[in-house]
């Protein structure tokens, strides 16, 4: 007699006893995970199986302490503020001219600081306006 496919073959049972219980973390112990996993280099996985605790667990907890942080950094922060006597602004100072010229009754003047390029134009300018006089 020929049995089926399925009967040769051992399938694997496990059996569960006693009272399940899930594990609980200390907040010490999860922030020195967490801490490890952003160390230069880390691998969260590896972190994760040395202590015993399932990756996705410690990508859970480092993304509750992203969010804690980011949270804090919302928040408003007030700082002390010193009010002093408003000084004067300093004086307006005319601009010293190296330069003048008076063509009937238009004045020019050239600033002191001035770039050569400036006072070049200005003096082909006004060749040019003489030449049409």
């Amino acid at each position: 007699m020929n049995k089926p496919e399925e009967a040769k073959s051992f399938r694997r049972i496990e059996v569960i006893t006693g009272v399940a219980r899930r594990r609980r973390w200390p907040d010490e112990v999860r922030a020195q995970i967490v801490a490890e996993t952003f160390e230069e280099g880390a691998n969260i996985s590896a972190i994760a199986r040395r202590h015993g605790a399932a990756p996705s667990q410690v990508f859970g907890w480092r993304k509750a302490a992203l969010e804690h942080v980011a949270g804090q950094a919302k928040t408003a922060h007030f700082a002390p503020v010193v009010c002093e006597k408003a000084k004067a602004p300093p004086p307006i100072l005319e601009p010293s001219f190296a330069i003048e010229v008076e063509i009937g009754e238009t004045k020019l003047r050239i600033a002191a600081n001035a770039t050569r390029e400036t006072i070049l134009a200005v003096m082909e300018g006004l060749g040019s306006l003489k030449r049409r006089r």
